[in-house]
């Protein structure tokens, strides 16, 4: 690309022209010869235009043509004013042109141009007159500068601060601009406010105005590029003071990293905010140490408000009446014969009205209550306890102490049923609703298949989570009576567990999130006496917990032995995590870490407690470790009693390794985890010992044999990160007496084809009959313990 002109390049040429000059003098040279020398400026990258004394053109050079678009051509013998000097500029250019030819010297100046597009562009002029061998003035050589972009920057700038100046000052906000913290711009409204002269501020540092309990945390905000808004005290040039709302960012302003910073006087509104304080202060006083119980609440019937005496009324805290319903008060009864008249507050009515209202402890506490609106759409209202009142008159209807105690025993009875119902109205009216509702809708003739399957699904789900939440409900009251009874029988840990991946494995797919079992353990080892039902009922809450708070990683079950006396369960997610000052609450009845999950995720709050129950009856001990965000580890011992007196501690068994029968290696390269545990369970049947090892991809398979001796590979043909055929021909080439049995879900001939061509000693279809997969494996071992022999 063609290098832009500079200033430079103009001073440059014009020391060419005077040395040029100098050069023809000495040589008696006419001005015309000069033209010999068209080489030296022909490339030159400023306009260069020779006129003679008529102010024709003589000489054009590249440059003029780019600047002005008039080939050298067209440009010849024309006159200047007709070819690039507007009318209005020619009695300027004139004065030039005369000065010029009475060799009065060079100019040098600024003025707008022609161009042949019809645009008008600004241009730099240099002209040097030339002379002959005595003196005479032949000719004037002009040196031109396109300048044009340059001037609508700097009318652009001029233009940008002008008007950011007048915004500025229309501003309502004080606006500094600080260096380093001293000032060195503010607009009008800036020294209004704070009482000083626009040369005042310049030069002064921030926290000069500022009241000395505040100028740390100015000076530190300064220093720190804080941003958000904040508070100060402002003092003026006078020594009056006012509030000021401060917010500050950093702007590049002149080249340079500065703060601006806006000032707004809140005074105004601090005052109102104080009054505001002292009139709360008094509402509250009055609010707080009233006889009667206040309530206030909006007219969608929501409780944002009550005093301390309906508190004590009720039973309820403040906590567990703020944000519910006023219906949460009353029993249906009472609503259908005194239904709540919003309509009558809204019209500006007030209602007084004797209703019951359902006290925490279910008890029915008889009240008063006076109603209003107040401003906005909030209602306030007056409650009186009519109990001392309505119990002396139950006494006098009372005709002898079996009425009173059928009384007493029936409000015990509806005590327990309003316990009941304020536990568990939310979570079985939400399946409910699920069941009735798409049951009724079942009956529209308009519905699809696609629909009917869709609701049916959803009645089903309902239907499951109605009875998870009943099941619960019975175990609790089981529980409660302390009269359980633990049933001893022989359980195979491992079985256990695989009983448990399959009843979980679908809703681990479902959640996208891979449910793993880690067991170290043999199943003779594992063969204990305990509660099969009581243990399966606490994984069954762990695990259904873990993928109930888990959407993304993976969730694992096992165990460890613990000095040959405890075993020790656990269940590993990488779920929402819990927080350490909720650890203990989760366990309780009821409870969660956060009373919003339950509407996020569902559930009672339960199934924890239920864990810990029975752990607990089982003589061992529940517990969890988690962080917030980090996923959690539940952790529950039971003792360890095992059937078989002979069976040997892992320690013992590496011990008795070298009198041990040979030990084969299976690796089995499958990614989906229920089809490996079929493989396994399949294996341990085998009459042979077999070490079981698990790659998820063919990537994983290679790193095995890398490092470790194989017997036989059972490889899945379709997987992940690397496929079972090319993992085959990498494995083949560091290990090629080694058996590979393909295991796919196609079976044409064709694919057989391609996996004993990949390498593959042998070829089976999914679904694997249990017989076939062991004969196949027995056949292979014997090749392999032929190999060894």
């Amino acid at each position: 690309m063609k290098k832009k002109p500079t200033y430079e390049d103009l001073l440059s040429e014009l020391e060419k022209v005077r040395k040029e000059n100098i050069f023809l003098k000495r040589k008696h040279l006419h001005y015309l010869s000069y033209e010999n020398s068209e080489t030296s400026v022909k490339s030159s990258p400023l306009g260069i235009i020779d006129w003679d004394l008529d102010f024709r053109v003589s000489y054009w050079n590249k440059a003029a043509e780019d600047i002005f678009g008039f080939t050298s051509r067209e440009a010849m013998g024309a006159k200047a004013s007709e070819l690039i000097i507007p009318e209005d500029a020619l009695p300027d250019v004139e004065k030039i042109w005369q000065d010029l030819l009475q060799n009065v010297g060079g100019s040098r100046g600024a003025n707008p141009n022609n161009t042949k597009s019809g645009k008008t562009i600004h241009c730099e002029w240099y002209n040097v007159p030339f002379e002959d061998e005595k003196g005479k003035v032949v000719g004037v050589r002009s040196f031109v500068l396109d300048v044009t972009s340059s001037r609508e920057a700097e009318k652009a700038l001029i233009e940008s601060e002008e008007r950011l100046k007048s915004l500025s000052n229309a501003s309502f906000e004080g606006i500094f601009i600080l260096d380093r913290g001293y000032c060195v711009e503010a607009n009008q409204t800036g020294c209004k406010l704070l009482g000083y002269s626009y040369d005042e501020l310049i030069g002064m540092f921030a926290t000069d105005v500022i009241d000395d309990a505040y100028k740390d945390i100015v000076q530190t905000h300064i220093l720190e590029a804080y941003q958000d808004p904040y508070e100060a005290v402002f003092v003026r040039k006078d020594g009056a003071k006012f509030f000021g709302e401060v917010q500050g960012r950093t702007i590049n302003y002149k080249n340079r990293d500065m703060r601006v910073t806006a000032v707004r006087d809140i005074s105004h509104r601090k005052k109102i905010e104080e009054e505001l304080a002292v009139n709360e202060h008094k509402f509250r006083t009055i609010f707080e140490h009233a006889g009667d119980g206040i309530l206030i609440g909006n007219t969608k019937g929501e409780i944002i408000e009550v005093n301390a005496s309906f508190c004590q009324m009720s039973g309820y805290t403040k906590e567990e009446l703020i944000g519910q319903h006023i219906r949460k008060l009353f029993s249906e009864e009472t609503l259908k014969s005194s239904p709540l008249r919003f309509d009558v507050l809204d019209s500006g009515g007030s209602i007084i009205i004797n209703r019951d209202i359902i006290g925490k402890g279910g008890a029915s506490i008889p009240i008063e209550m006076n109603s209003k609106k107040l401003e906005g759409d909030y209602y306030i209202s007056i409650i009186r306890d009519l109990s001392d009142r309505v119990r002396v008159e139950t006494q006098l209807r009372e005709a002898n102490e079996k009425l009173r105690l059928a009384k007493e025993k029936a409000e015990e009875s509806d005590q327990l049923k309003s316990e009941f119902l304020a536990n568990m109205s939310h979570e079985i009216r939400t399946p409910m609703n699920g069941i009735i509702g798409f049951s009724d809708m079942l009956n529209d003739p308009e519905l699809d298949g696609e629909k009917i399957k869709q609701y049916t699904s959803i009645i089903v789900n309902s239907s499951h989570q109605l009875k998870q939440i009943i099941d619960d409900i019975l175990e609790i009251s089981v529980l409660e009576t302390k009269q359980i009874k633990i049933i001893e029988e022989d359980v195979c840990i491992n079985d256990a567990l695989l009983e448990l991946f399959a009843i979980f494995d679908r809703k681990a797919k479902d959640n996208k999130t891979p449910l793993y079992i880690h067991r170290d353990l043999s199943d003779k080892q594992t063969t204990i006496k305990t509660d099969k039902v009581k243990l399966s009922k606490i994984l069954n809450n762990l695990i259904d917990n873990a993928l109930n708070y888990t959407y993304h990683g993976f969730i694992e079950v096992g165990y460890n032995l613990i000095d040959g006396k405890m075993i020790e369960f656990y269940v590993k997610d990488t779920g929402i995590g819990i927080s350490p000052d909720k650890q203990e609450v989760i366990f309780e009845r009821f409870s969660q870490e956060d009373k919003s999950l339950s509407r996020k995720y569902g559930g009672l709050g339960l199934g924890l407690s239920i864990a810990k129950e029975n752990t607990e009856l089982l003589g061992g001990k529940i517990r969890v470790e988690s962080e917030k965000g980090m996923g959690s580890t539940f952790l529950f011992t039971i003792p360890y009693k095992p059937v078989y007196d002979d069976v040997l501690m892992p320690e013992e068994e590496n011990a008795s390794d070298k009198k041990a029968p040979t030990i084969y290696t299976i690796l089995v390269a499958e990614d989906e985890e229920i089809n490996y545990v079929y493989y396994l369970t399949v294996i341990k049947k085998l009459p042979i010992k077999c070490n079981v090892v698990h790659a998820k991809n063919g990537l994983e398979a290679i790193e095995f044999c890398k490092n470790n001796k194989v017997d036989l590979i059972l490889m899945d043909i379709k997987m992940p990160e690397l496929n079972g055929l090319d993992a085959t021909r990498r494995i083949k080439q560091m290990l090629p007496s080694v058996n590979i049995v393909a295991q796919t879900a196609y079976s044409t001939s064709e694919d057989r084809e391609q996996a004993i061509s990949a390498g593959c000693s042998d070829f089976v279809s999914k679904p694997i009959d249990r017989e076939t997969l062991q004969e196949m494996i027995q056949k292979h071992l014997s090749t392999a313990r032929e190999s060894i022999s």
